[in-house]
């Protein structure tokens, strides 16, 4: 009876400490699942980074209406088991209504779950082709792997045979898909995910008398392992690189010198750029390792905010608002929303490492 009454009062007691709080001054929560352990934690630091600084900054102001914004970091480590852990952690027992995901393989899984229970899952720059038909409550601020895989076609067609090694998880194989698609004659070796030694893969492609290999890794660290076999093996042909030959540590590898990737395109030079590169410079240490990752993510953080000011966190009324969005212009450019739930006017580029 004594056990029962003092778990009756904890309870009161919590209830009226809750019921103290206004909903006014009630946090607005975001929950936030991307990588911050393993070879692709760097995605999601460079992300967290950027938030943590924007959402510091709007709650010095008063937040929205009064209200702060809270954010829920959760590791999705880019795999999708994870993923699904920490979506559920999320939905059911923090009972956030607003996700923001980093990964293609992370949204990918988190995207059914976010729809049937209606939260808004609005992600910087996942691009995964799938992800354009993942539900109405499914946006991101970035272009699509069949852009890629398109412009990594034109790139191989200029050799008579070509080949392609990736990895086998969402990412590297939403490109695989579109690529063997436009370029059905391609050789294709794929290695498991997170693996360190691509041998095997490598010696295979090299024996079909390849021209060209196309490197479609998850994560920067199995790209250059893959980069640097590659070259042991005697491979002397052209290499072409997805996104990680865009990774600050590459242009020190003497194997990636003057290889062609096909990336993000350049985050225009701006004031706003050099304002916000020379805060993370002096909060962290180093400029964001991903120009692009930042900049959509400083996009997406300062689209969000507008539209919690325009119609509050009622997730209906936010995917109504970023249908609706006219142009807006930020670290990207200026884009709007199309019916899928993309931005528009955003697309890959083909650069070269050290340029």
């Amino acid at each position: 009876m004594k056990n029962t009454l003092i778990l009756t009062l904890i309870l009161l007691s919590a209830c009226t400490m809750h019921a103290a709080v206004p909903f006014e001054s009630q946090p607005i929560v975001i929950g936030y699942i991307g990588p911050f352990t393993g070879d692709a934690a760097s995605f999601g630091l460079i992300e967290q980074h950027v938030m943590d600084m924007l959402v510091e900054d709007l709650n010095k102001e008063g937040g929205i209406h009064g209200r702060p914004i809270k954010v829920i970091y959760e590791d999705g480590r880019c795999q999708g088991k994870d993923a699904v852990t920490a979506a559920n952690k999320l939905i059911f027992v923090d009972k956030v209504k607003i996700l923001s995901v980093v990964c293609s393989e992370e949204n990918l899984v988190v995207a059914p779950l976010a729809e049937a229970n209606k939260v808004l899952q609005y992600s910087a720059w996942p691009t995964h082709a799938d992800i354009s038909h993942a539900g109405d409550y499914i946006f991101r601020n970035g272009y699509s792997d069949a852009d890629t895989a398109e412009v990594a076609a034109k790139l191989l067609q200029q050799h008579d045979t070509a080949g392609m090694l990736y990895e086998q998880t969402g990412y590297p194989e939403g490109i695989k898909r579109t690529l063997v698609e436009l370029l059905p004659d391609v050789v294709v070796e794929g290695y498991g995910v997170d693996a360190v030694d691509m041998r095997t893969q490598i010696t295979k492609l090299i024996a079909q008398d390849v021209g060209a290999i196309f490197l479609n890794p998850n994560t920067p660290a199995s790209g250059l392992a893959a980069l640097q076999q590659i070259r042991e093996l005697g491979f002397e042909g052209a290499i072409y690189g997805n996104y990680f030959g865009g990774y600050a540590a590459v242009k020190d590898y003497p194997e990636a010198k003057g290889m062609q990737y096909v990336a993000d395109p350049l985050v225009p030079d701006s004031p706003l750029k050099d304002q916000l590169w020379q805060r993370y410079e002096e909060r962290y240490g180093e400029e964001p390792g991903f120009e692009f990752a930042a900049a959509a993510r400083y996009d997406a953080a300062m689209i969000l905010f507008q539209a919690l000011r325009e119609v509050g966190d009622d997730p209906d009324k936010l995917r109504d608002w970023l249908y609706a969005m006219p142009d807006y212009t930020g670290m990207l450019g200026t884009y709007h929303f199309d019916e899928n739930g993309d931005i528009t006017g955003v697309e890959p580029a083909v650069r070269i490492v050290g340029e």
